[in-house]
């Protein structure tokens, strides 16, 4: 996408305000003064001015940056580079081009010969020339430093001529349109291993009563099964009856309800950051046991509470990622009990529930137990007595 034209600037000597009073003294001198070396000063002058309107003009109708829309998506610590296209669509030579861009100190550009870094260490600039009708691809290599979503910001561009008396400003783009979405570190949640236990009544046991016929993943001893059960090459060899051991079937479904404030509901908790990383570790899991999951967080959107639907796979913790990694302060937020009559309404009521907050487990009347996550990073089932998997 073209930016808007840039604004030629000149210094007063060439300005048209002052080219409307030179010219026709100009005129007048040359007229009634014979003075030859005076006479090439006054053409060398016109010359060169007409000269550098055409200039500005070309560079400031025909030199754009190009932005596109895209996203770099990535965990901390881990590189990329941002693209940003200068092209020169003039018949002239770009002699002397200053690029400057400002970017969050969570964002640390690598180091590199074409930028300079202002004192503060969030403005750059970069010095470039260019041939016409060209295109510069300028790169800059990054490294992400803290979670968040970030973008260039008040990206100029100048354009000077040979000799620095006249340049060309082009609007300043207050907003890049490339994203860097940086994920949450996933911090690691304890005792997930029950989340592998199925519950019969009040007791939980380590295994599926259900299985996949169609996929057979071994053979175990005969236990009076069912004779299309028996497996009959292993019996002929062992000489002992075996049945074949299918693949259980783990229909489970989860609703995580992230309440990421202080209890007034105003802003993110001082352990925000950690719960932030405990849930993206706890969907990290899930998704690699192929188990669903629904999330809800404190936070308004057009429609509501903030849901993302139940589903799973990589797309769906791609953007579990996302939504956490665009979690911040100016976002508006709801209190704990409105956030839980809300999410209470629209959970998928089949599901087993996981509650995650700062502080303490909430007074939630489900009617059922459920599993909490609190700030020391350890998952508990809330409600009743606990049983640890063997």
């Amino acid at each position: 996408m073209k930016g808007r034209e840039g604004v030629p600037v000149y210094t007063f000597l060439f300005d048209s305000y002052f080219l409307r009073i030179i010219l026709p003294i100009s005129i007048l001198l040359l007229i009634y003064i014979s003075f030859i070396p005076m006479t090439m000063i006054i053409v060398v002058y016109f010359l060169y001015t007409s000269y550098i309107h055409f200039y500005t003009k070309r560079i400031a109708k025909q030199v754009y940056i190009n932005r596109e829309k895209e996203n770099r998506k990535l965990f901390i610590n881990e590189t990329d580079e941002l693209a940003i296209d200068i092209h020169n669509d003039a018949p002239v030579t770009i002699a002397h081009g200053k690029l400057h861009f400002v970017l969050d100190r969570n964002i640390e550009v690598m180091e590199s010969d074409f930028f300079h870094k202002s004192l503060n260490d969030t403005r750059y600039t970069v010095n470039f020339e260019q041939k016409k009708k060209t295109i510069n691809r300028m790169r800059i290599p990054f490294k992400a430093k803290a979670r968040g979503v970030y973008s260039i910001e008040e990206l100029d561009l100048i354009i000077h001529d040979s000799f620095g008396t006249s340049s060309v400003h082009f609007p300043t783009i207050n907003h890049g349109d490339t994203e860097i979405i940086v994920y949450p570190e996933r911090l690691e949640v304890q005792n997930l291993a029950i989340l592998n236990l199925d519950r019969i009544g009040e007791e939980e046991v380590p295994h599926s009563y259900l299985a996949d016929e169609t996929s057979v993943i071994g053979i175990k001893p005969y236990e009076k099964e069912s004779f299309r059960q028996i497996h009959w090459k292993a019996t002929a060899k062992m000489q002992s009856m075996y049945a074949k051991q299918y693949q259980p079937i783990t229909n489970k479904r989860y609703t995580i309800m992230l309440y990421i404030t202080e209890p007034n509901g105003l802003t993110i908790h001082q352990k925000g950051e950690k719960l932030i990383s405990h849930t993206a570790f706890l969907c990290s899991y899930l998704i690699s046991k192929k188990f669903s999951y629904e999330l809800y967080v404190n936070d308004l959107t057009k429609e509501g509470v903030f849901k993302l639907p139940l589903h799973t796979g990589i797309d769906h913790l791609q953007k579990t990622l996302e939504k956490l990694a665009r979690l911040h302060d100016d976002l508006r937020f709801v209190r704990e009990d409105y956030f839980l009559s809300i999410a209470k309404e629209s959970m998928e009521r089949s599901n087993e529930l996981i509650y995650v907050n700062g502080d303490q487990p909430p007074n939630i009347r489900m009617g059922t137990k459920y599993f909490y996550i609190g700030g020391e990073g350890e998952l508990r089932r809330v409600g009743g007595m606990e049983k640890k998997p063997n």
